[in-house]
């Protein structure tokens, strides 16, 4: 072999290992952003769920301050004792009434919703009042049941990283809830 025939296989022997690195360059690079993208949208996520899991800390708070306030239980099951609750800079009054069976209280339900903060966050809150004088035990549900003779309440707060009104519209709503029973 000559000189010039030597030198053509090492030009062309130059270009293909040049292009193989610099496939295997762009392949790890790509790799790195892809990894990075979702890495973003998870921590997009798990925000969005710190806000929600807040905004229900927040409403079960409330209702809990509420019902063992100094100026009486606003959530007393009497006719007629709908009281304002201001949680947040935010007035709701609870909604609903007494449910007996068979002349017990056994569920009265109180529900109040919140939207507070920039970005607006809704808290929605139901507190559930038990009371039996006489037999059998009320079941408040997840196996817990209610002693004769003693007033009993389960709370339930769905915290979500929108304002109540904008629930429904938004495919990215996050809705997470916590739930107390005394």
């Amino acid at each position: 072999m000559n000189k010039c025939q030597l030198r053509q296989h090492r030009q062309g022997f130059t270009l293909l290992i040049a292009i193989l690195v610099i496939g295997i360059v762009l392949a790890i690079g790509l790799s790195i952003l892809n990894i990075t993208l979702k890495e973003f949208i998870l921590s997009g996520i798990a925000r969005e769920s710190a806000i929600a899991l807040g905004a229900a800390d927040a409403g079960m708070e409330c209702a809990l301050y509420w019902d063992r306030s100094s100026d009486g239980n606003k959530f007393d099951p009497a006719p007629n004792s709908a009281l304002p609750i201001t949680c947040m800079g935010t007035s709701s009054t609870w909604q609903g009434a007494p449910a007996t069976v068979g002349g017990v209280m056994s569920g009265a339900s109180q529900n109040i919703e919140f939207s507070w903060g920039t970005p607006q966050v809704c808290a929605k809150v139901t507190v559930v009042k038990y009371f039996t004088a006489s037999a059998p035990a009320i079941d408040m549900g997840g196996g817990s049941t209610c002693p004769i003779g003693v007033e009993c309440t389960r709370v339930v707060s769905l915290g979500y990283n929108r304002a109540c009104g904008e629930i429904g519209d938004d495919p990215r709503t996050v809705e997470r809830g916590l739930r107390a029973r005394y």
